[in-house]
């Protein structure tokens, strides 16, 4: 992570794991537990929850927030996740939330366009492209 570029508002945690070449925006957030890809942007003020992995090529844009806990009475704090492949493009605003369930992951392919203020809900899959 010592060759990231981040602007130095940019808050990232000592165990995330970031691709040297991987750019952070102004006010971004990157917690414990999270892995990004080669090549992915991360845009001003968007926050990366813990247990997020996001792949390569990625373009994240203003205030997107992943790995949030999911919105479910049911979810009483388990070790959940979400998973991002490869070259997709996730505009201001997105909302991408854990799963509910240890085993069976938040997930989005590659190859995704999710318009601005989209959100993948708990346990959803999306498939590539």
């Amino acid at each position: 992570m010592t060759n990231s570029r981040r602007h130095p508002t940019a808050i990232i945690a000592s165990g995330a794991a970031l691709a040297d070449d991987v750019q952070v925006g102004p006010y971004a957030v990157v917690e414990e537990r999270v892995s990004i890809g080669p090549g992915s942007v991360i845009g001003p003020h968007a926050v990366i929850h813990s247990h997020a992995h996001i792949g390569a090529r990625n373009r994240i844009h203003a205030h997107a927030v992943i790995a949030d806990t999911p919105q479910d009475y049911a979810f009483k704090g388990e070790e959940t996740r979400v998973e991002i492949g490869d070259d997709n493009i996730i505009r201001e605003g997105v909302t991408i939330h854990r799963s509910t369930q240890p085993d069976v992951p938040t997930r989005v392919g590659s190859g995704c366009f999710l318009m601005a203020y989209s959100h993948v809900a708990h346990g959803c899959q999306v498939g590539d492209g």
